[in-house]
């Protein structure tokens, strides 16, 4: 029995990620990912052990488990009962378990005819290569642990932890953005199982200092999101070359949600004054999102609302102070 928790995790499959921030993001979470290479046989005697290797993983911070069977041959029903209790045990604690090197069964059963009549013959079970797929459909694991947990390589099945220690970071990312007062005022009312529904919708982008998100008479139509940094709302004045600041953009922002309701084109420019972090939506996706959810279109609408509202009541104010 063999564990090995970070070192593997941080060289990612294929060469490297399309951008650094996707590597250093797997070198800061690596060790959530582990990996233990049972070796031959796994049965009752040695279930044990292996529970107690991931318990100890798991205590480390491990929340990702790679069980490698490269080199068992067979499975008794003692090791799935134990790699059924493992996977409850990493789901409870928010977690993933996948097995690798067991090579999936595609082929079915197949009909055949003889004296007596039809009958189905199981032609599957000719393969030995298949045979502890086959033991963990016997013993119920495949029910319980599902296919998509379970993969013909490692390669593919630490591949799959990657991608998900990558999207954790950059959801906890889109999340963070919107804690306490920072919370953007179309979220309000959203649960956060419907803000990670939203986030499947958006685009990350990074914008350093002094970056132009858009320029006004730009097309409109992305809604965006600041997760970290300020940018500035830019006003040029028609005709007489002057530039107006009319607002400041924190984390928790929300600008250009008029390109939803409205795809004119843009009404001011928006320049980052430091390095900035936003997520997009463009209005195709949020059309998308808001017709496969309806409760979240309801509070979206709703929210949209408030902050017409809210933004015409200002301009009045403001047209009342310039008139007094």
């Amino acid at each position: 029995l063999r564990t090995d928790a970070a070192d593997r995790a941080l060289t990612p499959l294929g060469g490297t990620y399309p951008d650094d921030r996707s590597q250093a993001i797997l070198e800061r979470h690596g060790a959530s990912i582990a990996i233990v290479e049972l070796e031959e046989p796994f049965f009752f005697g040695s279930a044990k052990a292996v529970e107690r290797a991931v318990d100890d993983l798991l205590s480390q911070g491990a929340r990702y488990i790679l069980l490698d069977l490269k080199r068992v041959k067979s499975l008794d029903s003692s090791a799935v009962r134990c790699m059924v209790r493992i996977h409850r045990q990493v789901a409870k604690l928010g977690g993933r378990l996948t097995i690798s090197h067991v090579l999936r069964e595609r082929r079915k059963y197949r009909a055949e005819s003889d004296h007596y009549g039809p009958k189905k013959i199981d032609r599957r079970k000719k393969l030995s290569r298949r045979e502890k797929w086959h033991q963990l459909e016997q013993f119920e694991g495949i029910a319980e642990i599902r296919p998509a947990n379970i993969f013909d390589d490692t390669d593919s099945a630490l591949r799959k932890f990657e991608n998900q220690v990558l999207q954790d970071a950059t959801l906890s990312e889109f999340e963070n953005g919107f804690r306490g007062p920072s919370w953007p005022a179309i979220f309000r009312g959203l649960t956060r199982a419907q803000i990670r529904i939203i986030r499947r919708y958006a685009a990350r982008h990074e914008f350093p200092e002094q970056t132009k998100v858009f320029d006004q008479g730009d097309p409109g139509d992305n809604v965006y999101i600041v997760t970290r940094g300020t940018l500035d709302v830019i006003l040029d004045i028609a005709g007489t070359g002057r530039r107006i600041r009319v607002s400041t953009l924190g984390a928790g922002s929300v600008f250009g949600e008029m390109a939803y309701l409205d795809p004119m084109p843009r009404s001011a420019s928006v320049i980052a004054v430091e390095d900035c972090v936003c997520y997009s939506i463009s209005s195709a996706e949020l059309h998308r999102c808001l017709s496969a959810e309806p409760g979240i279109a309801t509070v979206l609408l709703r929210n949209l609302s408030l902050i017409f509202t809210k933004r015409l009541r200002s301009a009045n104010r403001a047209i009342i102070e310039l008139e007094t």
